[in-house]
């Protein structure tokens, strides 16, 4: 039953983060100052949970961008599926965000 409840949430997570990806292309944050956050974003990542904040930091900068188009209810499930669960469903987000037309990951 637990694998069953963990291919549902990746199925949730990619039948409503991912067809938005093209709509949000031109919606996305304004650009960060390299090795920065904007101030929207900041203020966005203090209603994070901790262990969401720890995960962003660990992406790479394409994964961070990618990350910022999820909603933050889609952040929190993602930070808290387990390691292997996780990399693959950001595999995943980033090779659909890739090919999107208008795409900007």
């Amino acid at each position: 039953m637990r694998k069953l409840s963990k291919i549902m949430l990746v199925a949730s997570l990619s039948a409503f983060a991912v067809p938005a990806l093209p709509a949000l292309a031109a919606q996305d944050a304004p650009a960060a100052a390299p090795g920065g956050l904007t101030p929207e974003q900041q203020s966005a990542m203090q209603a994070w949970p901790e262990d969401t904040k720890a995960f962003y930091a660990s992406l790479s900068p394409e994964q961070q961008k990618l990350f910022w188009r999820l909603s933050d209810e889609d952040k929190v499930k993602l930070s808290r599926m387990d390691p292997a669960q996780r990399d693959e469903t950001m595999r995943q987000l980033l090779a659909r965000s890739a090919s999107a037309p208008g795409k900007d990951v």
